[in-house]
């Protein structure tokens, strides 16, 4: 693991100093010449402009398509991390005190409890009379004090 984490910083620093030329690079002083004044660039001038574009092109398009392995690689990343949290919070769930209390009490529970409109979907298969069972921070599962009359 250790040196997964290794390698990939070493990856990440490389990256960056590939394209550390990036931060000392500047216009050329014939630019800076010709923005200084309305003259209209000569044809000679207008070759030379049109080299620096395409000159850029290439490095622009570099940094796009690292960005982009980039953001693919987070994305990725990200999904197995909300897999292994939702794994997680199953676990969790089971270890709920709420599992401790007797079955009937838990119907009783979630029979008496107000309930918003809800919709079974399959994205939610935990669905117990229009709860989800292990959403234990949410309702009927949030304990709030009650005092009888």
């Amino acid at each position: 693991m250790t040196s997964i984490k290794q390698s990939t910083s070493a990856f990440l620093r490389d990256l960056q100093h590939k394209y550390d030329w990036v931060s000392t690079y500047s216009h050329s002083s014939e630019l800076v010449a010709q923005v200084t004044t309305n003259a209209v660039p000569t044809t000679f001038q207008a070759a030379q402009l049109k080299v620096s574009i395409n000159d850029l092109d290439a490095p622009i398009m570099e940094i796009q398509s690292e960005i982009y392995l980039l953001r693919n690689a987070a994305v990725s990343l990200e999904a197995k991390m909300v897999r292994l949290k939702n794994i997680r919070r199953d676990y969790c769930a089971a270890l709920s005190p709420i599992r401790r209390l007797p079955s009937e009490i838990i119907v009783e529970i979630l029979l008496r409890t107000p309930k918003e409109r809800t919709q079974l979907t399959a994205l939610e298969p935990y669905n117990v009379f229009g709860f989800n069972v292990f959403k234990i921070t949410e309702k009927p599962w949030q304990l709030v004090e009650r005092r009888s009359s």
